[in-house]
């Protein structure tokens, strides 16, 4: 057994150690007690093994599936790849709906997804998704609209 540094401290006053002098640890011979895998319950874990090289007792939490296993690639399917209790991570992404079809998609409209939806593009910005003259892209023109999105309306040109 291992006493932490203040452990060991008040074991040391209990001794009658002096202060600079640290108290005696007990020798252990025994390994440290593993961490059970954070999805694991001992009632529930199997001992087959499903090609993966991995059993349930080193945390594959999913021992039906050879290709979910510790050390996996994630990847997009709504399952934890990796077994490590976060499921799509890293491979889930923005979309924006884009209800005007400009290629610019509605901040206030994001979708957290793999795969890109229909009518859904990656780029936000758009300040009126409901004209598809209107956009980031778009050339401002005299008509008091913002029609380039950047917050001016009518900027440069002619119009001032």
């Amino acid at each position: 057994m291992h006493l932490p540094f203040g452990a060991a401290c008040l074991l040391a006053a209990w001794l009658g150690c002096a202060d600079d002098t640290p108290a005696p640890v007990p020798a252990t011979d025994t390994a440290p007690e593993e961490e059970p895998c954070p999805w694991e319950d001992t009632a529930s874990a199997k001992s087959s093994d499903d090609g993966d090289g991995f059993l349930a007792s080193e945390c594959d939490c999913d021992e039906g599936n050879s290709e979910v296993h510790p050390g996996a690639r994630e990847t997009c399917n709504g399952i934890d790849d990796d077994c490590d209790g976060v499921i799509d991570e890293g491979v889930v992404a923005i979309a924006y709906l884009d209800g005007d079809a400009d290629g610019y998609g509605d901040a206030d409209a994001p979708a957290l997804t793999c795969d890109l939806p229909r009518a859904h593009v990656w780029t936000a910005g758009d300040c009126d998704d409901s004209d598809p003259a209107i956009s980031p892209d778009a050339t401002e023109r005299c008509d008091n609209v913002d029609n380039d999105c950047d917050g001016v309306i009518d900027e440069g040109g002619p119009c001032r």
